[in-house]
This record gives C-alpha cells, sequence and structure tokens, in this order.
C-alpha cells in the first residue's frame, strides 16, 4: 500500500506491506508493516502480547490494528462468545488472535491498576509517616518542661 503524510514539514511517501514484515522501513522507528505506520503516526507503540500462552517469558508479538478493529464491530444483537470468536466452531486463527486481544485488553487495565495501587500504598505510607510526626509533636508539645516546647516559645517571642 502506498501511504503519504507530510511531518515537520517533510513530506513521505513509502510502500509498505500491509500484512508481511519485511524488515524496518523507517529508520529509528519499528515500522514494518502499514498497521505500524498508524500506530507511529498517532504516536503509539504497537501493542504486543506474549507468543506463548503458558510460558511468562516467551516472545511478544504485535497485534495490527486489523486484530482490534474486530472489537469495535458492535452492530449485533447480543455480545456472546461468537462476536469475540471464541466459540468452538470460530476459526482457530481467529479465536487465537481474539485471546490475543483480550489478553492485551485485560493486561493493559491490569498494569494500570497496579501502578494505581502502588501509588497509593506510597501516599498511605506518607500519611502515615506525617500523622505519626504531627502525634510525637503534639504529645511534645504537651508536657510542660519540654525542650521543644522551650525552643518553640523562644522563636515565637521574637
Amino acid at each position: 500500500m502506498r501511504a503519504t503524510w507530510l511531518t515537520n514539514d517533510e513530506e513521505w511517501d513509502l510502500i509498505l506491506p500491509t500484512r508481511k514484515a519485511d524488515g524496518i522501513i523507517i529508520p529509528a522507528t519499528e515500522v514494518e508493516v502499514l498497521s505500524d505506520l498508524l500506530f507511529y503516526l498517532v504516536g503509539i507503540q504497537p501493542p504486543r502480547v506474549r507468543k506463548s500462552r503458558q510460558r511468562e517469558n516467551s516472545e511478544l508479538n504485535r497485534l495490527s490494528i486489523r486484530d482490534l478493529l474486530w472489537y469495535c464491530y458492535l452492530d449485533q444483537d447480543s455480545m456472546d462468545s461468537s462476536f469475540f470468536h471464541l466459540d468452538a466452531e470460530a476459526n482457530p486463527f481467529k479465536r487465537n488472535k481474539s485471546r490475543d486481544v483480550l489478553r492485551f485488553i485485560v493486561g493493559f487495565h491490569q498494569e494500570k491498576v497496579s501502578e494505581l495501587e502502588t501509588q497509593l500504598q506510597e501516599v498511605r505510607e506518607q500519611r502515615l509517616k506525617f500523622s505519626t510526626a504531627a502525634d510525637l509533636l503534639k504529645g511534645s508539645l504537651r508536657k510542660p518542661s519540654s525542650p521543644l516546647k522551650r525552643k518553640l516559645l523562644n522563636v515565637l517571642k521574637y
């Protein structure tokens, strides 16, 4: 497919494969096929999922824009397993691609939830430190002959 676009006053005109990658097309990028170009132009890394469904450390495969667009077709009376190509009679290729896309979508959200949980834990720890420091300060200031209280009173006199 021929693609033409303008970036930073530089005109690009390329012929790209639509499905089968045959090496990097644009230097210093990951663009190998048309789908990669679409992700590149919007500033997103092409999504990837593990090749093996069982091994955690297996290599990653790219998902194409076409794989993701299967889930944009919503003109259907009901959302069932046939919509996601997961039923037993579905084409095995589509069923595996559908699983890859679902794994990507669920994994993306799980990663975001994990990041938010980490941030929440850090904020809770910080709040606990501040609360403990405030309680110690309050207790120290309540003592009649506290050295800290005397210093604070001396500072406040000036």
